[in-house]
């Protein structure tokens, strides 16, 4: 199957009735009218700030939400859809796991840049920090060197359909990344709002948490080892590779202290230096 020729048919694909994308404006929360709950005021928070509805009510949580413009889903979809074709359909060359359809490999790479653009927007927004992203479309069986660099920090950034519950980190993307001497020092993980009756992203994209490298290792409290096969808890589906899992829970809301740590200290060399990767010897004996 091959792609779409334009960013609306791919996006077209992507829903089950065909309807057009739709991005919520500023008078209009995920399910009901904005001024059935709360003022004007609050709604503009939802996107800025820390507030999130649902169910016609206003529930405050720690998380910082941004809304994607149209022409920056529009972008998101296009490089979907160039890269989508020249990647590998296994993850992360992990030759056990099953081949994917192009479409499917284009959704979770929108959704993927998706959660990049949103932590480019709320970097500048809230911190005032430029946080250049890479569009460029790589060969077959090459991937870019990071999603954003901070003050030497190297930080790879998560994104899934809203409803998720866990931080997924697959082993071979770090057996990869340590093999090329650029492991990520921190992983930023965020939801994109989905509309399930359509089956396309609304253009809403929240921060759920951060966790360090060094969160991913076998024998931490807070941290899952999946192997593949196994089912995401609460879910069926079913894993394609092994992966270290953080539940949404356990990861460090204060994305405040965090940038204003990486901006004020230098990354640690022994965070990438003396990682053991989870297929090693030294973490087979930690498992035992």
């Amino acid at each position: 199957m091959r792609l779409p020729l334009s960013a609306t048919r791919l996006l077209a694909v992507l829903g089950k009735h065909g309807r057009g994308l739709r991005i919520r404006s500023v008078g209009e929360n995920p399910t009901n009218k904005i001024n059935e709950v709360c003022s004007k005021e609050q709604a503009f928070s939802f996107w800025t700030k820390r507030c999130f509805y649902r169910k016609g009510e206003a529930v405050a949580y720690n998380t910082k939400g941004v809304l994607l413009s149209m022409r920056e889903m529009e972008r998101c979809a296009e490089f979907a859809m160039k890269s989508a074709e020249t990647q590998q359909a296994i993850e992360f060359g992990q030759k056990t796991t099953e081949e994917r359809r192009v479409v499917e490999i284009a959704r979770d790479t929108m959704i993927g840049k998706m959660a990049e653009v949103a932590f480019q927007k709320i970097m500048l927004r809230d911190y005032q920090i430029q946080v250049p992203l890479d569009f460029a479309i790589y060969p077959r069986g090459r991937w870019d060197e990071d999603d954003a660099t901070i003050n030497g920090w190297r930080i790879d950034v998560k994104g899934t359909r809203r409803g998720g519950r866990w931080m997924l980190i697959e082993w071979n993307k770090l057996k990869f990344r340590q093999q090329d001497h650029n492991l990520s020092h921190i992983y930023s993980m965020f939801s994109v709002d989905w509309d399930r009756d359509s089956d396309r992203p609304t253009g809403y994209v929240l921060f759920e948490g951060v966790a360090s490298l060094s969160k991913l290792k076998v024998g931490c409290e807070t941290t899952r080892v999946f192997t593949r096969g196994e089912l995401i808890p609460g879910t069926n589906m079913r894993l394609q590779a092994d992966n270290f899992g953080i539940r949404f829970t356990d990861l460090t809301k204060d994305l405040d202290g965090v940038v204003s740590f990486i901006t004020n200290n230098a990354p640690p060399t022994w965070l990438t230096e003396k990682y053991i990767n989870p297929y090693g010897e030294l973490a087979r004996k930690q498992a035992l």
